[in-house]
């Protein structure tokens, strides 16, 4: 696996990937101050507050450091609006990545994560050698689903029951795709 030494700055036709910074945290707290987002993701609160963008910005720089995950701030390329993160979560170990993101709600079903989701892919497989990146999905969430099945990612199990979130018990779908069923950035256009 081969970490990057800076933090990677990623674009797309639309979108520009770039680390969160101290600046950016009002912008956030507006845009991930969502329920809806809240209840489709293990680790953001509903409410959102400033106090845990702090928090998030720490984890997010530090996992970076320790080389442990890469988050990107996903914004707009012709305003810099936030649009939501999605990340790489390594295990070294296994030469591979859990991937992990939200949409603002204002911007659901515009194609964000898709574009974003193959980019990231091409550069966890391309950049960084990875070997597999995976991804789950909670079962009342199809949406997320058809993203990485867009991407060539592949159902591989429903683990039935898994997680108890926000008072309920909820399936989790689990998607991956190896290196080498990665067909790259042009297969998708």
């Amino acid at each position: 696996m081969n970490f990057p030494p800076a933090f990677p700055v990623l674009t797309t036709t639309r979108f520009v990937m770039r680390q969160l910074q101290q600046k950016d945290l009002g912008q956030l707290v507006i845009r991930c101050n969502n329920e809806n987002i809240s209840k489709q993701t293990y680790n953001l609160p509903f409410p959102y507050t400033e106090e845990f963008a702090k928090s998030r910005l720490d984890f997010i720089g530090d996992g970076f450091l320790k080389g442990e995950r890469i988050v990107w701030l996903i914004t707009e390329k012709n305003t810099g609006i936030i649009l939501g993160e999605m990340g790489l979560h390594f295990q070294e170990e296994h030469q591979s990545a859990e991937l992990g993101y939200w949409i603002a709600e204002e911007f659901w079903g515009k194609g964000i994560a898709t574009e974003v989701l193959a980019c990231v892919m091409d550069f966890g497989f391309a950049e960084m050698g990875l070997h597999k990146i995976f991804a789950t999905h909670f079962g009342n969430n199809p949406a997320s689903g058809k993203v990485m099945q867009k991407c060539g990612m592949k159902q591989e199990g429903v683990l039935r029951s898994h997680v108890y979130s926000r008072g309920e018990f909820k399936d989790l779908v689990q998607f991956g795709l190896l290196q080498s069923e990665w067909k790259g950035l042009n297969s998708l256009v």
